[in-house]
């Protein structure tokens, strides 16, 4: 993996999470002892082609969904959004992490046809999904929880 595209990868999704959903990176010191608690997780991916190829991940634990909806909502963590709105929040999440991330990667006069984000198959680990080794992956700790974002380019 090339570390200078894990910290871009890692600096889009942090500015990404901050201004879209009002979720803020901490650091791992001031985590809770049970935020580290594996559960079940929710993924969506992003495929795009261009002068770059390949496919975004994003993973959240599943009980961010309904915070991570209703930040980006801005109702209420109360109020019951519909039960696919949790899933359409994260794929919008990840359009936008790839959207400002591939510029950052090829120049801002790169063009690239990015496909509409879909859902992974729940229980399907990133790597299984994507059949390879991702190219560059970033870990955002968050107080709601870890988010993982894996990168594989087909062409790079």
């Amino acid at each position: 993996m090339d570390t200078t595209l894990d910290e871009t990868l890692a600096q889009v999704g942090e500015e990404v999470f901050e201004s879209l959903a009002f979720m803020f990176v901490i650091d791992e010191d001031e985590l809770a002892d049970d935020s580290g608690s594996a559960g079940p997780e929710a993924a969506v991916r992003v495929s795009f082609s261009g002068p770059l190829a390949g496919t975004l991940y994003l993973t959240v634990p599943v009980e961010m969904l309904q915070e991570l909806t209703a930040s980006m909502l801005g109702t209420d963590d109360e109020e019951q959004a519909c039960p696919d709105a949790g899933l359409d929040a994260l794929k919008e999440l990840a359009n936008v992490i790839c959207g400002n991330l591939l510029p950052a990667i090829a120049g801002s006069h790169a063009i690239f046809c990015v496909h509409r984000p879909e859902a992974v198959a729940h229980g399907l680990t990133v790597e299984a999904a994507a059949k390879q080794t991702p190219t560059a992956r970033a870990h955002l700790m968050l107080d709601e929880g870890c988010v993982d974002l894996a990168l594989f380019l087909d062409r790079w």
